[in-house]
């Protein structure tokens, strides 16, 4: 156990992968709390989201050090 977390200290930083998550997760507290935006923003703020954590979950998965 020491030795992989050894490892794992020496390992780069995910800068895009941190910066997606920010993003992911703001995105995510307006579309719970939207206020006065119009009819059809929520539905398409949450279908975009989606397909937007999809394809964050694809990336992190190929990197070798991914920021989850």
């Amino acid at each position: 156990m020491p030795g992989r977390l050894a490892r794992q200290a020496h390992g780069r930083f995910d800068a895009a992968g941190a910066v997606a998550l920010s993003l992911l997760l703001g995105s995510t507290a307006w579309l719970l709390n939207p206020g006065n935006a119009p009819g059809w923003a929520v539905p398409a703020a949450a279908v975009t989201l989606t397909a937007l954590t999809f394809a964050f979950i694809r990336y992190e998965l190929r990197q070798e050090d991914p920021v989850l």
